[in-house]
């Protein structure tokens, strides 16, 4: 009985070790990622500053566009959820 507590006790310190390191491993890639999305939003932010006036309005014209695309495609979802949640109950 005494040596399975052992075992035990020893299972429960790799665990809380492995624990610890998957922790801080997953904060050093979040770190290093949160560096990267910084960079690719400066590098975003200086390419959007270089565009000139009727480039700025294209791709406006086209984020909205793809705005609406995008809610006219959840509306359709939903309408379609309903109706298959109306034929299931």
């Amino acid at each position: 009985m005494i040596e399975l507590d052992e075992a035990v006790e020893a299972l429960d310190a790799a665990i809380d070790f492995k624990n610890e390191l998957i922790s801080s491993r997953q904060a050093e890639a979040g770190g290093s990622m949160m560096r990267s999305v910084v960079s690719s939003e400066d590098g975003l932010i200086s390419k959007l500053a270089s565009l000139s006036v009727n480039e700025t309005r294209v791709l406006l014209a086209r984020y909205f566009s793809k705005v609406i695309d995008l809610k006219d495609g959840q509306r359709q979802t939903k309408r379609q959820y309903t109706e298959l949640e109306v034929c299931v109950s």
